[in-house]
């Protein structure tokens, strides 16, 4: 054996016998074929050496990372199975922790969000519980409950509006307040309802919710119009028939 050759050989053979002594397997990507692999972490590396793909395992389940070439996570991809159990996709911003995606649970709810900029939006949907579909875009939230005919909500500059078909049968729609600091947050300035069966009726409020006025109109002809005085105490009303 030439010189040369053995300085090449000798090297490579003390290398494989101390590899097959502390269990180390070279792997030959382009010769060999694993059927199963596992680890507890997966960390897959560009060609400078710098962490682009990550995949480990969490408390409640595992997630997946891409990173950008500045090493920020730019998009995770997980599951929990805690109390609530869901898979969710994240994409994140570079520049600060906000984030948009979407989040499916194992219940059959589903959401889509968007906080990576103001507005910022979340769009909910539920088959699970309820079947409902649900907004909230900058804080301002609207629902649509499909359960027991409709159900709507609305919050924008503090004015609330409420329309729901709980029978199927009769409308009801509410404008009024929400403020925070009050016992009973919700106030009721003007509300409205119509049925086809029944008839209807239109009621104003005062600013503590008392009574102002009440208009009634039922199917069968008969009508009447109350007012209140401030205290919505005492009334004084007129009723027809036709």
């Amino acid at each position: 054996m030439l010189k040369k050759e053995r300085m090449i050989v000798y090297p490579l053979l003390f290398l494989s016998l101390f590899s097959s002594l502390i269990g180390i397997g070279v792997l030959h990507a382009n010769s060999t074929a694993l059927e199963r692999l596992e680890v507890r972490e997966l960390v897959v590396v560009n060609e400078d050496g710098q962490k682009v793909i990550k995949l480990n395992p969490n408390d409640f389940g595992g997630s997946l990372s891409v990173f950008n070439n500045y090493g920020d996570e730019v998009a995770v991809l997980y599951t929990e199975d805690g109390i609530y159990t869901y898979t969710e996709l994240r994409l994140r911003s570079p520049l600060d922790d906000k984030y948009s995606g979407i989040s499916i649970a194992a219940y059959g709810d589903s959401r889509i969000f968007d906080n990576l900029g103001s507005p910022s939006y979340n769009i909910s949907f539920s088959n699970g519980f309820d079947t409902y579909m649900s907004l909230d875009y900058s804080n301002k939230e609207a629902s649509f409950e499909l359960e027991s005919g409709g159900n709507e909500n609305n919050i924008k500059n503090k004015v609330y509006l409420t329309a729901c078909d709980k029978s199927s049968d009769l409308m009801f729609v509410s404008f009024g307040t929400l403020e925070y600091y009050r016992e009973i947050p919700w106030k009721s300035h003007l509300t409205a309802s119509g049925s086809r069966t029944e008839g209807g009726s239109l009621n104003l409020y005062n600013h503590d919710g008392d009574d102002r006025a009440s208009l009634y109109q039922s199917t069968a002809g008969h009508g009447g119009l109350w007012v209140y005085d401030k205290y919505g105490e005492e009334s004084k009303g007129y009723t027809y028939t036709y």
